[in-house]
């Protein structure tokens, strides 16, 4: 299996209660929804990030787990004191993502790009993994006779 479908992190996320303070306001903390397919000889991954600012973005591999991070910051308007706030729903803080990689990907070609709020990963498989023909050979036939031992 190239992308291990439990994921412990959400339980936790769960059980947290999943709110966050913000600036006084309580914001839904939200999680990073994503897609994977195998296309061929790799596994395609896209992250949704809307609004992320992109130079927050922030994936890391260690050992089989894969973190992607992002950071949204509020409207430079809500800093100011003299704009008056009807409502703020939208999240605005640190999204993170963790997800556990089978064995079968090549961790250290993983690319990354990040285009209109997706972020697309694309993780080649491990050689060890791709289908490979093994050479059958024949062995000479043995000496079948039977030889009397003597004691």
């Amino acid at each position: 299996m190239m992308l291990m479908r439990f994921d412990p992190f959400q339980e936790l996320d769960r059980l947290a209660g999943a709110l966050d303070r913000v600036g006084g306001a309580v914001a839904v903390r939200t999680r990073i929804p994503i897609d994977a397919y195998r296309q061929g000889e790799q596994l395609v991954l896209h992250a949704d990030l809307p609004g992320i600012d992109p130079a927050s973005v922030e994936v890391i591999v260690e050992r089989n787990v894969l973190t992607i991070t992002g950071r949204r910051v509020p409207e430079p308007a809500r800093a100011d004191e003299q704009t008056q706030v009807f409502a703020a729903e939208r999240f605005h803080g640190e999204l993170t993502r963790q997800l556990l990689l089978g064995d079968g990907l090549d961790t250290d070609k993983i690319s990354a790009v990040f285009h209109d709020g997706v972020l697309t990963l694309t993780m080649p498989l491990a050689a060890t993994v791709k289908p490979h023909k093994v050479a059958v050979t024949t062995a000479a036939p043995a000496d079948r006779t039977i030889k009397a031992q003597t004691s």
